[in-house]
């Protein structure tokens, strides 16, 4: 079980690194379900549901299908219908404010619109199959952004220039997100990612904090938690580096936490936890 589990686990880490290199790591996922997406649905038996990620002010999710193009373009459009979309003017919405958003997004979907959201579809496949692309975004959170309110916070990232004199570690949260059960951030940790990605068999958590504080102390601060609760499966530390947990909580949770030092002189920490919340009874 933990080693699929891990399996699954894994490549969500990788998935994330990745994102993180091309400067696509969201830290506001603060967006309400979209309508039909929300929660991870399967489309029918033969369109199944992959994953979703909650970025900043958009939804993406990922579905196959096991019906050809035409079959699963006829299908996905009729359950649409059912959840209450209509295709939007194509004139008045921007099609490249939800092209930037997931692999395989790209120009050539259609958009769906309902009273509060807007919905992008992309559909690629032939006679073997078919794959599905949706990014959802409230009409708020598209208007703000158009209107230069909102930074969408995915492309925009590495043109921004920081400010020297900025404090290292933010005051209070810069992300917002659920936490880990039975897991208790640092004293003074500030969340400032968090990502989320919905499977068919579980959630899985991408989070990271910073604290200033000495790092032997934030790792056996982490050590005493998990002792507390969880099943350390491993761990390791290296004096000047950092050091990594892996642990689980029961059969309802696996998780690595990694803290590394961020900065030797002002003794900034940042802590990576990710985590799998398994769905399943397997």
């Amino acid at each position: 079980m933990f080693t699929r589990r891990f399996g699954i686990f894994l490549f969500f880490v990788l998935f994330i690194t990745m994102l993180s290199a091309c400067g696509q790591v969201p830290d506001i996922p603060d967006i309400p379900d979209i309508p039909g997406i929300g929660e991870g649905e399967d489309v029918s038996d033969d369109i199944t549901h992959e994953m979703t990620i909650e970025y900043d002010l958009a939804t993406y999710s990922l579905y196959t299908s096991m019906l050809d193009y035409e079959e699963t373009e006829e299908e996905f459009a009729a359950y649409l219908e059912d959840q209450g979309y209509t295709l939007a003017d194509e004139e008045e919405v921007d099609k490249s404010f939800f092209i930037q958003y997931g692999d395989g997004t790209s120009a050539g979907g259609a958009v769906y619109e309902e009273d509060d959201y807007y919905l992008y579809v992309y559909i690629t496949g032939d006679a073997d199959g078919a794959m599905v692309y949706t990014v959802g975004t409230t009409k708020e959170n598209y208007e703000g952004y158009k209107e230069g309110d909102l930074d969408e916070g995915q492309l925009d990232d590495e043109d921004n220039d920081e400010d020297p004199d900025e404090d290292p570690v933010p005051e209070e949260d810069t992300a917002e997100g659920e936490e880990i059960p039975d897991l208790d951030r640092h004293p003074g940790a500030v969340m400032v990612s968090h990502t989320k990605v919905v499977f068919e068999d579980e959630t899985d958590y991408y989070i990271e904090y910073l604290v200033e504080g000495d790092l032997r102390d934030v790792f056996d601060f982490y050590e005493d938690e998990l002792e507390a609760a969880w099943v350390i499966d491993d761990q390791w530390f290296v004096a000047g580096e950092g050091g990594q947990f892996i642990a689980y909580l029961g059969d309802a949770y696996g998780l690595t936490l990694a803290v590394e030092l961020e900065d030797e002189e002002m003794d900034i920490i940042r802590i990576h936890v990710y985590a799998s919340e398994y769905h399943d009874d397997e």
